[in-house]
């Protein structure tokens, strides 16, 4: 009976670590916050992204990604893939999701851009009970781990279908003496709020809003762009049910290298992280490095406390454009 309450307490756990996947570069993951952001860019680019986090005795928590996406003008707008996999635990949990994702882009003003897009994805969840962890399995004077798990629980897996949504204005300032653009986006996820056998009673999934602001900021004046380093602000604010959390910081972009740091948190400031960032460009790609830390000892930490992220991304030109940075 005891094993049946943990097992029931250790689910209700892994339902509340089973949030959504957040990454810490959000200036790098776009089309993941908004699928608006497909084909947004002038290249075309294919991005690898991983997460990790160890905390003590709870196991590895690992985050992948793989995403492309282009503007096709034909299409008048731009296409996106993206596959990712959530290990939690050590692959207690695990869930793999895949998505396409369509923005259709349309001109406002002479400087005014209006994207909007929409997403659907696919999610596979598996929930290994093989490898929980009980009381009886440590030793009574050390508490070492004594032996494994001999439990006859059954493994549980699910799937569910969701669609996302998103808009982006990006207002392109060609008289740089102020600053070059700035983008704007608004989006919405769970759009049909699915249901989840992991979530408690088979619960829909909650709505999620999210709002992302940036702008370029010439730190000189020069007349060739690619020579100027570029301050870049960035504020993202996400919010599900009666939790929001907001992360803001900026960026300087001087061309060949990059460096910014950026603070997250909860509007009740249960945790309070700093996120230290810096990347690399190269003819046609680029490497990041993030690190999550929590900046007061004395607060809860999150789970993505102490995480280190990399992201790898290839730019594909199109023929008569000049890469942007």
């Amino acid at each position: 009976m005891r094993h049946l309450t943990l097992l029931i307490l250790l689910t209700s756990t892994i339902s509340t670590f089973a949030q959504d996947v957040q990454f810490s570069q959000i200036n790098q993951s776009k089309i993941f916050f908004n699928p608006a952001f497909a084909g947004s860019d002038q290249n075309s680019n294919f991005l690898l992204n991983h997460k990790n986090y160890s905390p003590e005795n709870f196991g590895n928590y690992i985050i992948s990604q793989a995403s492309y996406n282009q503007k096709i003008n034909p299409f008048h707008g731009g296409i996106g893939a993206q596959i990712i996999n959530d290990r939690q635990g050590s692959g207690t949990f695990n869930r793999i999701f895949g998505s396409i994702m369509y923005s259709y882009h349309f001109q406002l003003q002479n400087n005014i851009f209006l994207y909007a897009g929409i997403e659907s994805k696919l999610g596979y969840l598996t929930y290994n009970t093989k490898d929980l962890i009980f009381p009886d399995m440590f030793n009574r004077d050390s508490w070492e781990l004594a032996r494994t798990n001999q439990e006859n629980f059954t493994s549980h897996t699910d799937q569910y279908l969701e669609f996302n949504t998103g808009v982006l204005m990006v207002y392109k300032n060609y008289m740089l003496r102020s600053f070059r653009e700035f983008s704007l986006g608004i989006a919405v996820h769970h759009l049909n709020k699915p249901g989840s056998m992991l979530n408690a009673n088979q619960a829909s999934i909650p709505r999620k809003y999210n709002l992302y602001f940036d702008i370029d900021i010439p730190m000189m004046w020069k007349k060739e762009t690619s020579k100027v380093p570029i301050l870049t602000p960035v504020l993202f604010i996400e919010a599900q049910k009666s939790q929001a959390t907001f992360q803001y910081g900026g960026i300087i972009d001087n061309n060949s290298y990059k460096f910014g740091v950026f603070s997250r948190h909860t509007q009740q400031f249960q945790y309070f992280h700093i996120i230290l960032y810096a990347g690399f460009n190269f003819s046609n790609y680029s490497i990041h490095y993030s690190y999550d830390g929590n900046l007061f000892g004395n607060m809860q930490k999150n789970i993505y406390s102490g995480a280190h992220e990399v992201t790898f991304t290839v730019n594909f030109q199109y023929k008569g454009k000049n890469k942007k940075r």
